[in-house]
């Protein structure tokens, strides 16, 4: 039998076949059939076939030897485990379809350090309410995964290396995101993708050939330990990707590198940081309405970074502390109820940060009096 791993050409492949699962054991002719719940001693799959888990499978693990294990694999009706074991660097590859079933047991991967989706074609994610226990990387030449539900990876990262990844407007929960490599790949959607480890936890740093123009969803960063979270950008970013720091605790979060956003929203009482001498711009920015949840921006070292913004409606600070910070666009910084400013600059446009230069706080529309006097009492110039 000669399994086809895809890419290949002048080669006589074994005629793809479909194989119910009956047994314990993957790399077994005693766990496999013909039919469901049949006589056992049908060919273990090979990387072209079809694999279907159904009411009469029992509990299975696949070991380290597996690297292939179908081409769509199906666990509709299934109640049981399937367990993938070893640390088989591709260990569990799918090249199709994978389609979970909600009375399964979450799939352990065990040591095996992540599934691989490596189809070339169109292909779908069902996992059906259940938890990925690793990551999942997503590697098809040419190929497209969508997503038929929401995606979580419990403590796993998940990956893009190569082909078209598609939420479905499905939600993701993930310990990181990345996609740093040069090969042709793209993901979109409009889901919102909950990354919610620590360090980098975001990453796009080398992104040759990268297409983020199909998404329109929103990058969440969950984590509310003290540890700090990145988003590395590598110099792009999409201008139709929102951005949502709702991280809680001490931790702050870093936008490393220059980079477009559509929205940048951050919660109450977070603290956002820019890389000093890069560009971020957006559209809009989504911000506390109160000086009690005040927010922090400001720059990872001593020096100054840029905020560009060319919306219409004007950027509100309310009760913030803002440094090392340049305004710049058509868009207004306006401060509000305390903002503590120092070692800001205007942009040099009609906008900038209303408080500068001169303390000009007339141009601080809507702010009463008493607020003006205020912002000026805490500005530092």
């Amino acid at each position: 039998s000669i399994g086809d791993e895809l890419g290949n050409s002048g080669i006589t492949f074994t005629t793809p076949v479909t194989r119910y699962a009956v047994g314990a054991n993957w790399n077994n002719t005693n766990s496999w059939s013909t039919s469901s719940g049949g006589a056992t001693g049908a060919s273990v799959p090979l990387a072209q076939d079809t694999v279907h888990f159904d009411a009469s499978s029992i509990s299975m693990a696949v070991n380290s030897g597996m690297r292939y294990l179908g081409t769509n694999i199906d666990f509709a009706g299934y109640t049981q485990t399937i367990t993938f074991q070893g640390t088989a660097i591709r260990t569990g590859v799918v090249l199709g379809n994978l389609t979970l079933a909600s009375g399964q047991a979450s799939p352990g991967l065990g040591s095996s350090p992540t599934v691989r989706f490596a189809g070339r074609s169109s292909h779908t994610i069902t996992s059906a309410g259940k938890t990925f226990a690793n990551a999942a990387s997503i590697e098809g030449f040419g190929g497209n995964y969508a997503l038929a539900d929401a995606l979580t990876l419990n403590g796993g990262a998940l990956t893009l290396t190569r082909g078209t990844f598609d939420d479905g407007g499905f939600s993701i929960s993930a310990a990181s995101f990345s996609s740093s490599n040069s090969n042709t790949r793209a993901f979109a959607g409009s889901g919102t993708w909950s990354v919610t480890s620590t360090g980098t936890v975001f990453t796009t740093a080398t992104n040759t050939s990268l297409t983020t123009s199909g998404f329109t969803g929103t990058i969440k960063l969950t984590n509310s330990s003290s540890s700090s979270k990145t988003w590395a950008t590598g110099g792009y970013v999409g201008s139709t990707i929102n951005y949502w720091n709702a991280t809680g605790s001490t931790g702050v979060c870093i936008f490393t590198g220059s980079g477009t956003l559509n929205d940048i929203k951050i919660d109450a009482g977070r603290t956002q940081q820019f890389t000093a001498a890069t560009t971020t711009t957006f559209t809009t920015m989504t911000l506390p309405v109160s000086a009690s949840n005040a927010i922090t921006i400001t720059s990872v070292t001593a020096a100054q970074h840029t905020l560009l913004c060319n919306s219409a409606a004007a950027i509100k600070f309310y009760g913030c502390t803002i440094s090392q910070s340049k305004a710049t666009g058509t868009s207004a910084f306006e401060a509000y109820n305390d903002t503590t400013v120092w070692n800001n600059v205007n942009g040099g446009s009609t906008s900038g940060y209303r408080w500068w230069p001169q303390q000009t706080w007339v141009d601080v529309s809507n702010a009463t009096a008493a607020g003006r006097q205020s912002i000026a009492r805490a500005a530092n110039f």
